[in-house]
């Protein structure tokens, strides 16, 4: 198996995961805390393959502290919290990562110690056998779920504050309004203050390694003939990066309280891609079979989404057969003229697109069934799955306005059919041709970013476009070689974030120095106060990392030409 594919489907795996977990605090609240925190890292175990995850959380003072632990394939270290706390107890108080005994095997574990924020009282221990554990990908998931568990920590203190005080304002009914109002909105700005600087840390950290995957895709499609055999081997490459690139983006639209673009979405296209990307992955236990006939038929919604939910309910499909069998995905348009019950919703009349997902697995047990769309809810066994992938098709579908109908027959296979609100038909997406992108003369760029592979790939494509760049990995050391030599550079491109000095203050720095040079700014979150900071800085455009060549050269030549503008406030 390619070493290239096997880490962008790891890729699209921890993406998919972190979009679940921005959305669990809402689910979560219902549910007991010592339940929480056996599915919070039996979710961790399944997305990270972790050998070891711990965790300690002290709701009150005079509540005993909860302790959980779980680890892969291994059902008895659940039984084993306490002890396993003991061993670990000297590192819980502060972050890190460290190298221990493991309290399991006597072996040595490489774990990451995230202590609870927003003032809770605990720690979460993740832990792994791997010598390069914690990676990137590991890093940002971690950092995102655990700040989801203190979401919902901070709701449940809330809602316990928000009960005892209807209970003492029950002969005021007016009182009793304003409380829950109050409380809604501090439910609200904790959980979209915290969502937000999840937000942006995603969208650095993944966009990232997105910008690298779709810099070198770019680059290596130039120089792989459109004919060559391994050039739809690139172009998948790029597609797969391009739907990470977009669940990022619904992550950041989310933590800005946005909703999601929605315009005619052509099914059978978005369907026959999730199909592309599973082929090479499935086994030869598993035979793929599709029946799409509903070429124009559209919905209005989110691609990202809708590609999302195919992609869960296939990769479900072929977890839920054990050695051989058949998953058929079928695609067609359907007419409902009366109101039409379903397992789960009821159809208005009208017209729907219908796809159906079937499996000829074990089937669903009476008892799980009740359970399907239950976030963590799974029959696999630990380790193997994450009970975050049919919660997230169920959201998806009702936020498209459709419902799901769920058949099963223990030892025969079950089907999951979705039947979303029809629009207008939608013609298939043409490819259009790509016009020649602005090249340069030669002129000197200056790139600054602390990531060492992003610089070099910016150098790459910047060289590839006609302009001679030199990099910086430092925003100080950039400075001083303006200070130095201020008119050595004609266009200046910055990343945003950076240690020291941020890539707004040193736009402002350089609008010092040299007022006609043109400043780029690179960022992976565009919310309106990086917007207004990069106004004021006299910055003359805002780039949305990740970036291949086309982002840049259009605005480096308008920047050239005098066109751009600082963007507004």
């Amino acid at each position: 198996m390619d070493g290239r594919d096997e880490e962008l489907r790891s890729l699209r795996g921890c993406v998919r995961d972190l979009t679940a977990l921005s959305a669990l605090p809402l689910v979560w609240v219902e549910y007991e805390t010592a339940d929480v925190i056996d599915g919070f890292l039996d979710t961790l175990v399944g997305s990270l393959r972790l050998d070891l995850a711990y965790a300690r959380i002290t709701e009150s003072r005079e509540a005993p502290a909860i302790e959980a632990a779980r680890a892969s394939g291994r059902l008895e270290v659940a039984q084993r919290a306490q002890e396993i706390g003991r061993a670990l107890a000297p590192m819980l108080g502060s972050a890190g990562v460290a190298t221990v005994p493991d309290p399991l095997h006597g072996e040595t574990l490489r774990i990451r110690v995230l202590p609870l924020g927003l003032g809770e009282q605990g720690a979460v221990v993740a832990g792994s056998r791997r010598a390069d554990f914690p990676t990137d990908f590991d890093t940002a998931l971690l950092g995102a779920a655990v700040n989801q568990l203190t979401i919902w920590l901070r709701a449940r203190r809330l809602l316990l504050e928000r009960s005892r005080a209807e209970t003492a304002l029950a002969d005021s009914e007016r009182e009793r309004r304003e409380l829950e109002e109050r409380s809604r909105r501090l439910r609200q700005a904790a959980k979209m203050e915290a969502i937000g600087r999840v937000a942006a840390a995603i969208a650095h950290d993944f966009n990232n390694i997105l910008g690298a995957i779709l810099g070198h895709g770019d680059l290596a499609q130039l120089k792989v003939s459109k004919h060559s055999p391994g050039r739809r081997h690139v172009d998948e490459a790029m597609r797969a990066a391009a739907r990470g690139k977009g669940l990022v983006e619904r992550i950041l639209a989310f933590s800005r309280r946005e909703q999601n673009a929605r315009a005619p979405v052509q099914v059978q296209a978005v369907v026959e891609e999730a199909l592309a990307l599973l082929g090479p992955s499935v086994g030869h236990e598993v035979r793929l079979e599709h029946a799409l006939d509903a070429a124009d038929a559209a919905v209005i919604g989110d691609a990202t989404q809708l590609h999302q939910a195919v992609m869960n309910l296939c990769t479900n499909a072929i977890h839920a057969i054990e050695q051989h069998g058949v998953v058929t995905v079928r695609l067609a348009r359907a007419r409902v003229d009366r109101h039409l019950p379903l397992s789960h919703g009821t159809l208005a009349t009208g017209d729907y697109v219908r796809l159906a997902v079937s499996d000829t697995g074990a089937g669903i047990p009476p008892a799980a069934l009740e359970r399907l769309f239950e976030p963590f809810f799974t029959t696999k066994g630990s380790g193997k799955g994450t009970g975050l992938g049919l919660s997230l098709v169920h959201a998806i579908v009702a936020d498209l306005g459709g419902a799901i109908d769920v058949t099963t027959e223990v030892g025969v296979g079950t089907t999951f059919a979705l039947w979303l609100p029809a629009a207008s038909d939608a013609p298939a997406p043409q490819a259009e041709p790509q016009p020649g992108l602005p090249r340069g003369d030669g002129e000197a760029v200056m790139v600054v970013d602390d990531d060492p592979v992003l610089v070099e790939l910016a150098e790459e494509m910047l060289i590839e476009l006609g302009y001679r760049p030199t990099g910086f990995r430092s925003s100080v050391a950039a400075l001083e070689i303006l200070r130095a030599e201020p008119r050595r550079f004609e266009v200046v491109l910055i990343d945003e974030l950076m240690p020291q000095l941020s890539g707004t203050s040193l736009a402002a720095e350089i609008r010092q120095l040299r007022p006609d040079l043109p400043i780029l700014l690179m960022s992976g979150y565009s919310g309106r106060d990086l917007m207004q900071r990069a106004g004021l800085a006299g910055v003359d455009a805002v780039l949305r990392k990740p970036l291949v060549r086309g982002d840049i050269a259009e605005p480096i030549a308008r920047a050239r030409s005098g066109q751009a503008r600082a963007p507004a406030p």
